[in-house]
């Protein structure tokens, strides 16, 4: 019998990310064709938004909306997916501030 954690190493979690990002990125590059760049002002940060929303959404689809939880997963288990993961508190900035964002993606990506 498979306990509760095994998961964790018995799933193919780099396919499966992989596959959130690549339908978040193409969402949010279309989003950004009708509506326009999102970033206007100051250098482009680091971590790109459609990185940000991704986490963000594995955050809340299978850590029950726990960043830090989430980023520590993806940081030690998948480090090559999201190199460039900021500390929780500079992680949950940025994605309060791409929440509307956010939720447009979840309405596209619903709609798939």
């Amino acid at each position: 019998m498979a306990g509760t954690t095994d998961c964790i190493t018995d799933e193919c979690w780099v396919d499966i990310f992989t596959l959130w990002f690549v339908l978040v990125d193409d969402a949010y590059q279309a989003l950004e064709q009708q509506h326009g760049q999102w970033w206007r002002r100051g250098p482009a940060p680091v971590l790109h938004d459609s990185e940000v929303i991704t986490v963000a959404l594995i955050a809340d689809t299978w850590f029950h909306g726990h960043e830090a939880l989430a980023l520590s997963f993806l940081g030690q288990y998948h480090p090559t997916l999201f190199p460039r993961l900021p500390a929780p508190g500079h992680f949950n900035a940025r994605r309060s501030v791409l929440g509307p964002l956010i939720d447009q993606i979840r309405r596209v990506l619903t709609h798939y």
